[in-house]
């Protein structure tokens, strides 16, 4: 993550919506050819058996597959297209499926509108979706016109990508329905965006403090870095904590602040009825509330937290006016580079996020199961689908030796250089190609823990021994401490646990809500409201369409336990 432009660019691709499809051409049928199974031996995993048709690791001929796409952010070397290809081409020789696209849109919201147009008119519909928006999953599962993937997972995914899934607690409540799997969905990376705490390491040794372990450490840490000139430039012109107005964000997040009383806001989690709860109404919040409004009148937030977000208030961090700044453990790749360019000497170290006074600990959780592939209903090679994801999911977690030791297309992604692979923008002819943009996840293939697994290893004097941990290790000894950090606080991580379409309520009285309680909790903050201003919004969140929102909620909940 280079600039901030850059991430952003990411997240808008991972957040909009993907569609891709396949379509059948072959008219073999699910009979199980046992001497024709694949095993994914790469990954140390058996696959299931294929159908007849399939010989020598491929179909043969090859069947079809059909998809749509709406990525304006791909982009292809010189004479190929989105549809000839280094990836189709490797799909039709290596695994004998020939991917044809439907047709194109300029963006997610035209495909979105073109597909509902299709299914409105009972027009022919792609074969296979990569779907990344809640509602209109919803509204593809409701129209009847996507398979039931459970079986077909039970009987063609490889051993290997079952333990991934099934190892993931909650992998299929988004496309869970009345026992039925309407969707694969994809595996994001684990605590990915988990925050930590970054703190200016050369001030805290200029003022001789010690690693904070509880809030009130941390308040401390922040009294320090406000009263006792850090700078040296003789003004009192620092803050201690960079801090968004959306306290649960990418960056600057304060959700952890939150979690030292029990709670996270704006995220729905189990409380111990079994029900789920909403983190802002929970009691805890106006602990957490009363904590902040009391950081805020000693100085050691920015009077001015209220009218930034996540990414402005990192500014502060930037320009060497704060201390503190919650965030991922890549923080230590960017942006925090530039702030130590920006003041010479600074000296960042990533901490685990405070205890608070109960021995409370909480924070955000990345969810790891994201947008899917969804299958249409008619599409009579569901089979060669699990057969590509199988093969894909062999490089999560590739084997010395294995297709994928170096990367995933030759040429595009790595090139063999002096005998040793190189992934190096400036050694492959044409540039470093973002390969998982041609997928049909249009994503890397992932094993979830194994990044921060991997980090933890190395962190502890671990040696680098498959190609996963040898480029894992080639990450800046910072970045690798932050990721050790934090998979040790992995129970803290709360995860939003509904995951389903907005409710009828939310869709009418979702955006009200929102904004009462965000300037409930600003206004406390700032001391222009009390802190039992905090029970009202509560009281008022209720009446006012909260009550029948958690019961929309729950009653979605039920559908998926």
């Amino acid at each position: 993550m280079a600039t901030k432009k850059s991430f952003i660019v990411a997240l808008i691709v991972v957040l909009c919506l993907s569609l891709l499809s396949a379509c059948g051409g072959n008219n073999s049928g699910k009979k199980v050819d046992k001497e024709n199974e694949v095993k994914a031996s790469d990954n140390g995993s058996e696959a299931s058996a294929l159908p007849a048709g399939f010989t020598s690791g491929k179909y043969d001929p090859p069947i079809t597959m059909t998809t749509i796409g709406s990525r304006p952010s791909l982009k292809f070397r010189d004479g190929e297209t989105i549809d000839d290809n280094a990836h189709s081409r490797w799909a039709k020789e290596t695994l004998g499926i020939d991917i044809k696209y439907l047709w194109t849109a300029p963006n997610g919201d035209d495909a979105k509108t073109k597909l509902s147009l299709a299914l409105s008119a009972n027009e022919p519909l792609p074969d296979v979706l990569m779907v990344d928006d809640k509602g209109f999953e919803s509204q593809l599962i409701e129209s009847g016109k996507f398979m039931d993937l459970k079986e077909a997972f039970d009987m063609y995914a490889s051993d290997y990508v079952k333990k991934l899934y099934n190892d993931t607690p909650g992998v299929w409540n988004r496309y869970s329905r009345d026992g039925k799997i309407y969707g694969i969905p994809h595996l994001n990376v684990a605590m990915q965006n988990d925050p930590i705490l970054w703190i200016r390491q050369d001030w805290m040794d200029k003022l001789k403090l010690p690693a904070p372990k509880t809030i009130e450490d941390v308040e401390k840490i922040m009294d320090a870095f406000v009263n006792q000139d850090p700078d040296g430039n003789s003004k009192k012109d620092t803050f201690g904590l960079a801090m968004s107005q959306n306290f649960k964000d990418w960056i600057s997040d304060t959700s952890w602040v939150f979690g030292a009383y029990g709670t996270v806001p704006k995220i729905w989690t189990e409380g111990k009825d079994g029900n789920l709860e909403y983190g802002s109404v929970d009691p805890g919040a106006k602990d957490a509330l009363a904590k902040l409004n009391e950081w805020f009148k000693k100085g050691y937030i920015s009077k001015e937290f209220g009218a930034m977000d996540g990414g402005k208030a990192s500014e502060l961090i930037l320009n060497g006016k704060a201390g503190i700044i919650g965030g991922a453990y890549w923080l230590g790749n960017w942006p925090l580079p530039d702030a130590i360019k920006n003041n010479p000497g600074a000296v960042f170290k990533p901490y685990a996020i405070p205890v608070g006074p109960d021995g409370k600990i909480g924070r955000q959780g990345q969810t790891i199961a994201g947008g899917g592939l969804m299958v249409n209903k008619d599409y009579k090679h569901v089979d060669a689908l699990f057969l590509y994801l199988n093969t894909l999911f062999e490089g999560a977690n590739p084997a010395v030796g294995s297709k994928f030791e170096h990367g995933f297309l030759e040429g595009y992604d790595y090139v063999m250089k002096d005998g040793k692979a190189s992934g190096l923008d400036a050694d492959i002819p044409g540039g470093k190609m973002d390969v998982f943009q041609y997928f049909l996840t249009t994503q890397r293939p992932n094993e979830p823990m194994l990044e921060m697994e991997t980090f933890t290893k190395l962190f502890n004097g671990g040696k680098a021994e498959t190609p996963f941990e040898l480029i894992a290790a080639q990450q800046l000894p910072v970045r690798i401490e932050g990721g050790a950090i934090a998979y040790s606080q992995k129970d803290a991580s709360k995860k939003d646990m509904f995951e389903g379409p907005a409710t009828p309520t939310m869709e009418l009285k979702g955006e009200i809500l929102n904004t009462m309680e965000a300037e409930t909790f600003i206004k406390i903050i700032y001391g222009e409201a009390p802190l039992d201003a905090f029970d009202q919004f509560v009281k008022e969140w209720k009446s006012k369409g909260g009550n029948e929102i958690a019961k929309e909620v729950n009653d979605w909940y039920q559908t998926v336990k």
